[in-house]
C-alpha cells in the first residue's frame, strides 16, 4: 500500500491537476460545455504563486504512490463582495476516481488548516452542486466534518 500525503501544489503539478480536472469535467453534468485549459492553468499558477503569500489563496495536492491523485484550490472572498472579514471557499476540489479513499478528507484537512490561519475568518464555504461528479459523496464528507447546509443553488439551463 502506497503512502498518502498532502502538500502545497507546485508548478510542476499543473499538468497532473489539469488532467484530474479535465476528467472530472468529462464526468460532470457540464461535459458538453467547452472549457479553456489556458484559463485553468492561469488559475492554478496564480493560486500556487499566492499560496503562503498573504494567505489569499491556497493550492494543495494529494500524492499517493508518487502520483498526484487530488487537488483543492481555495481563495478568500468577502460576503457580498463588501464584508470586512473574509471567508474561505474552494475553487476546485477533486480527486481521481482511483484515489485512495482518504484523499478527499486529507485535502479537506489541509484546506481547513490553511483557513484557520486566516485572521478574523468568518467561515469556510464549500460549493457542492450537481456540477461536482460525486456531490452526494462530497456532501456526506462535509456532513461528517460538521459543515451545515446553507440554502440552495437554483439553475435554469439556457442551452
Amino acid at each position: 500500500m502506497s503512502s498518502l500525503f498532502v502538500r502545497p501544489a507546485e508548478f510542476t503539478d499543473i499538468p497532473d491537476v489539469v488532467a484530474i480536472i479535465a476528467d472530472g469535467h468529462k464526468r460532470s453534468r457540464y461535459k458538453d460545455q467547452a472549457w479553456c485549459e489556458g484559463k485553468l492553468k492561469t488559475i492554478l499558477r496564480n493560486a500556487i504563486m499566492r499560496h503562503g503569500k498573504g494567505r489569499e489563496a491556497c493550492a494543495f495536492v494529494a500524492v499517493s504512490g508518487g502520483s498526484v491523485v487530488g487537488v483543492i484550490v481555495g481563495v478568500l472572498d468577502r460576503l457580498y463582495g463588501i464584508s470586512i472579514n473574509p471567508y474561505a471557499t474552494d475553487v476546485f476540489f477533486l480527486t481521481k476516481q482511483n484515489a485512495p479513499a482518504k484523499a478527499a478528507a486529507a485535502l479537506l484537512n489541509q484546506f481547513e488548516q490553511w483557513a484557520k490561519s486566516i485572521p478574523d475568518l468568518i467561515e469556510i464555504r464549500l460549493g457542492n452542486t450537481g456540477a461536482v461528479v460525486d456531490y452526494v459523496k462530497s456532501g456526506s464528507l462535509y456532513d461528517r466534518r460538521g459543515y451545515e447546509r446553507d440554502g440552495y443553488f437554483f439553475r435554469k439551463a439556457m442551452q
